[in-house]
Parts: C-alpha cells; structure tokens; sequence
C-alpha cells in the first residue's frame, strides 16, 4: 500500500523539477534579451534552432539507418 503514495509524491516532484528548470530558463531568456541587443538576440535564436535541427536531423539519419 505504500507503493501508490511514493509514486505519487515521486511523479510530483518530478514536474515540480521540470517547471522550476522551465521557469529558470525563461528568466534567463528574459534577462539575455534585456542585456544583449535584439539583433544579436535573433541571430543567436537562429543559431540554436539551426542546432537542434541539426542534432534532431543526426539522430533521425542514425536511428533509421539501423533498420
């Protein structure tokens, strides 16, 4: 019986982790974009889409390869 309650708490405090982790990212956005020019901004968001468009990109082409 004690198994229901420790699964609870665990998924909890694992979403309670993911919207800390969220939320520190959009402050950390917020204040770059505060700093940092807004040109320098869009640049640097394109750079990280085109980075994990690239990554995405890899680990498709390896996974299916496999097949």
């Amino acid at each position: 019986m004690s198994i229901v309650p420790s699964l609870i708490f665990f998924n909890a405090v694992v979403e309670i982790g993911q919207l800390i982790f969220v939320s520190i990212v959009l402050l950390l956005t917020w204040v770059v974009n505060k700093i940092v020019s807004q040109d320098l901004f869009c640049k640097a968001e394109m750079m990280i889409a085109y980075a994990i468009g690239t990554i995405a990109t890899f680990w498709l082409i390896e996974r299916t390869y496999g097949f």
